[in-house]
């Protein structure tokens, strides 16, 4: 199925009715070939019978799926409201108003509809993929805890690193996190609620 949001149009639209037609029965050929080996079944038996029998859906209804899922992700993404303002503001020659020069994504939307909810931005990555996390610490008791501060403390300085606390810890049912930028000899504090 990947990427089948691209190669394939849940609307069918006019003029390839026939390919879609054809894309869709070998998909079935190959699905209830696949699920008769994986259950034993014999050849006669129907793809209906076998995708009940063991719980997936028929290779129509996962495309439909996998492409509305999809749909809703980009519908979630930040570009969204970029895609929908140059949908917008550029005109396409009178020639090419036709539903078949449409993109994939908006024959997708034509075919299943337009949220009648609002989606939630979603931000695929709030950092890049190939950034490393912060390292945590949990020393077993005070004295190594201390060691342990001190080098980190040491480290950050002549780096320029910025040393986090936030362990949940409650002090009379509030809660509170900190943060020290030891190259600077900053510190800021931040109350972040009580327990109640």
């Amino acid at each position: 199925m990947y990427a089948c949001s691209t190669w394939y149009d849940i609307s069918h639209g006019k003029g390839f009715k026939t390919r879609y037609k054809t894309i869709l029965q070998s998909l079935q050929a190959f699905q209830k070939q696949t699920l008769a080996t994986i259950s034993g079944a014999i050849k006669l038996t129907s793809v209906a019978a076998l995708c009940a029998e063991l719980g997936c859906l028929p290779i129509e209804l996962e495309l439909r799926k996998t492409i509305g899922n999809t749909l809703n992700r980009i519908r979630a993404s930040p570009v969204y409201e970029e895609i929908l303002y140059i949908r917008n503001s550029v005109q396409l020659p009178r020639r090419r108003k036709h539903k078949n020069w449409n993109s994939p994504l908006r024959k997708a939307e034509e075919a299943i509809g337009h949220a009648s909810y609002p989606i939630e931005p979603n931000n695929p990555f709030t950092v890049e993929p190939w950034w490393d996390r912060p390292r945590w610490f949990i020393a077993s008791n005070e004295e190594q805890a201390t060691k342990q501060h001190d080098q980190v403390e040491r480290k950050a300085a002549s780096k320029g690193w910025a040393i986090l606390y936030s362990d949940g810890s409650e002090i009379e049912n509030e809660f509170g996190s900190a943060a020290v930028y030891p190259a600077m000899k900053k510190q800021g504090t931040i109350y972040m609620g009580s327990n109640q």
